[in-house]
């Protein structure tokens, strides 16, 4: 898809069918994919809205493929019945026989990104196959606020189901790992909730979350409930591995109760710890900054190595 001005997708908040405006490749149930499948999507502005999906899905067998976004502005904002999304998931189909097939790299390259209200960029895997690499580049990154149930996300996970298909049963001991994340910037802002996480709910490992940064990188508040903004990578639940958490930047700040952590246990306390090793935290910084009950911390309740935080 090419626009020569603008790409709009948009989901009427008052629509009563549960489905959403989207641009999707699906592999079904008991197809292969080739690796060639593709969304290509240039436009100098992009924003979805109220639940509109911009989706690669693979469901059966093989590999699916890349979604590559480049734009001058990139903007997602809101939910309907489930929030807007730009993913490339490995998606359940049948969790007595979950398919092998691996999924693709989501790929951004804009001037501005904009995650907002609830609003999700993922990569995930919930079946047997691996999941692939979050890569974004941009001048600015921002992450804010929340949604009705979750925070503002770019997020990399193994057996979590994805947002635009949560009817599927979740196969914590059989997804396979999840992708690193990888984001080059200049300007990195998260706040009011907003969260960049990597994250394991089954026995695969997570991937690792590495943010470069030029100028800075702020993270900044917490919400009741939802949890602190910030950069966090989890193993709860199965025996996966968390990832490591790498940060290089000349300033990083972090204000009013915002956090980088790494965890193999349920900050909410309603599920069993997970008996995989956390993952470590490595900061390169000129000038490091925690006020107001901002907190860096890795935490592990198994005799697991890792969790360990070198700056």
């Amino acid at each position: 898809m090419n626009a020569s001005e603008r790409l709009q997708i948009d989901t009427s908040p008052d629509a009563l069918s549960t489905s959403s405006s989207n641009v999707s490749v699906i592999i079904r149930a008991g197809a292969t994919g080739d690796g060639n499948s593709a969304i290509n999507i240039d436009a100098p502005e992009i924003e979805l809205a109220a639940g509109a999906q911009i989706n690669m899905l693979i469901l059966g067998e093989g590999r699916s493929g890349d979604v590559n976004i480049e734009s001058s502005s990139l903007r997602l904002s809101g939910e309907s019945s489930r929030p807007t999304t730009i993913s490339n998931s490995v998606v359940l189909s049948d969790p007595t026989a979950p398919e092998t097939g691996s999924g693709g790299n989501l790929i951004i390259k804009t001037r501005s990104l904009e995650v907002e209200d609830g609003a999700q960029i993922a990569v995930r895997t919930d079946s047997l196959g691996s999941g692939g690499t979050l890569d974004i580049t941009a001048d600015d990154v921002t992450v804010s606020g929340i949604g009705s149930r979750t925070p503002s996300l770019i997020t990399s996970a193994s057996g979590l189901p994805p947002s635009s298909f949560t009817r599927y049963t979740a196969l914590p001991n059989g997804s396979g790992p999840s992708g690193n994340i990888v984001i080059n910037t200049n300007r990195l802002t998260t706040d009011n909730g907003g969260q960049i996480v990597t994250g394991t709910n089954s026995n695969s490992n997570a991937g690792k979350l590495t943010v470069n940064a030029s100028d800075y990188i702020s993270l900044d508040g917490e919400v009741p409930r939802l949890g602190r903004s910030g950069l966090l990578g989890n193993a709860i639940f199965g025996s996966g591995e968390g990832g490591d958490i790498n940060v290089n930047t000349p300033n990083l700040s972090l204000s009013n109760g915002a956090t980088i952590n790494t965890s193999n246990f349920n900050s909410a306390g309603n599920r069993p710890p997970g008996s995989g090793a956390a993952g470590d935290i490595n900061l390169t910084a000129s000038t490091i900054t925690l006020r107001d009950e901002s907190i860096i911390t890795a935490e592990t309740v198994s005799g697991f190595n890792g969790a360990n935080i070198t700056i």
